[in-house]
């Protein structure tokens, strides 16, 4: 990565960015008792942990977010590219792999149409800045000179063990498809904060890409 884009979270604030992000489908499991509705309990944990988050980790977001601000062009331009590799990459998983993604269909919100606002939010924008923040988290102490492309594969690695881990049973049949699924969206994130120096352009381009397929 380049020298900009380098920080030094503390080992603590990762740990405990990680088990926030694990927090999620721990939490949407004993709300489901009650709630008796599996998108509605992950919708509700997906926006109280990643706000959570987000307020946590707050000092590294507005470090991104006024780099990215200072270079809107370039984060117009990245957003742009990031959406439409993530977007292609949605529609190849879901043309030739059975992946499960984390979203609300039609289904779910004509079932609980008064909570369409809370999972169109947990969905989209904040299910991006969880995947984007913890990218950032989980990678933040690996540090490959010079071997730009090595270290965009081995962040998507990682990222992707971590997020299949956290957000799919452990089916092998299951497993393989969402590792393949998360560790390539890691890889597109990685190289638009390679170039860019900022996940902004990665949060907006998941979230605008999750927002238009529940849309």
């Amino acid at each position: 990565m380049s020298e900009q884009s380098l920080s030094s979270l503390s080992l603590k604030r990762i740990i405990i960015s990680v088990l926030l992000m694990f927090m999620i489908p721990v939490s949407s499991h004993f709300l489901n008792i009650y709630l008796r509705q599996e998108y509605l309990s992950l919708a509700c944990a997906m926006n109280i942990f990643c706000g959570i988050l987000i307020i946590y980790d707050w000092n590294l977001f507005g470090i991104h977010y006024n780099r990215s601000k200072d270079n809107l062009f370039s984060t117009l331009i990245y957003t742009f590219i990031g959406a439409i590799g993530i977007y292609f990459w949605i529609w190849f998983c879901s043309e030739y792999m059975d992946v499960r993604l984390l979203i609300a269909d039609e289904t779910v919100f004509s079932s609980i149409p008064y909570a369409k606002p809370a999972l169109l939010i947990a969905f989209s924008f904040m299910q991006s800045a969880l995947f984007n923040i913890e990218f950032k988290c989980i990678t933040d102490h690996i540090h490959l000179e010079n071997h730009d492309l090595l270290m965009i594969l081995l962040s998507g690695i990682i990222t992707g063990i971590v997020f299949t881990a956290a957000f799919t049973s452990f089916d092998l049949m299951i497993w393989i498809p969402a590792f393949t699924y998360y560790a390539v969206l890691a890889c597109i994130i990685a190289l638009l904060y390679n170039m860019s120096h900022s996940f902004i352009p990665g949060i907006l381009a998941m979230g605008i890409v999750y927002l238009i397929i529940m849309l």
